[in-house]
């Protein structure tokens, strides 16, 4: 599960972390499209909710 998701069990303690030193940090989602000049409308509207 992401840490996000669970970060108020693991507060609360009915959840507890393991393999810590295994942990990557996750620094988000990326997204690839092939070009910046003609991003088609619905592609651009994904861009921008994600980026909210």
């Amino acid at each position: 599960a992401m840490e996000q998701d669970v970060a108020e069990d693991i507060v609360a303690g009915r959840l507890e972390t393991v393999l810590d030193d295994w942990c990557q940090p996750y620094p988000g989602a990326f997204l690839y499209h092939p070009s910046r000049r003609q991003v088609p409308p619905p592609l651009r509207a994904l861009i921008d909710f994600l980026k909210d």
